[in-house]
């Protein structure tokens, strides 16, 4: 549930006065269509009904929206650009990412994986 530690940020660069990047904005969405996709096809097989997947992430969603007002709130107290907030919320995206994302994107994607995860990393760094 990276979508948190996301929020969290989005909160933090609001607090700190900083607008909200085009390039982060895409690099979120982009990244969240796979890693909704992915778990929610396999809930599906699993026999999940569409409306247990909505409720479900419609309450994703929600903690998203607490999550970055909190960041704001965290952010705004700290009276400084967030960064140790920043950090940890970063250390929640990496934990995702080593638990659950890589893994299954090596089972279904086997060596293209670590080709797409390259360019991935390739694109999410060029200025923008």
């Amino acid at each position: 549930m990276d979508g948190v530690p996301e929020s969290l940020i989005f909160g933090i660069g609001v607090a700190a006065g900083d607008p909200v990047s085009t390039s982060f904005l895409a690099a979120v969405i982009v990244s969240n269509i796979p890693q909704a996709l992915a778990p929610s096809a396999e809930l599906a097989s699993a026999g999940w009904s569409r409306s247990r997947l909505c409720v479900m992430w419609g309450s994703v969603v929600v903690a998203c929206g607490l999550a970055s007002a909190m960041g704001y709130l965290g952010g705004s107290v700290a009276g400084n650009n967030g960064d140790r907030v920043a950090g940890l919320a970063a250390g929640g995206l990496l934990a995702m990412l080593t638990n659950s994302l890589m893994p299954f994107a090596y089972r279904h994607g086997r060596n293209w994986a670590g080709i797409f995860t390259v360019l991935g990393f390739a694109l999410a760094v060029l200025p923008g």
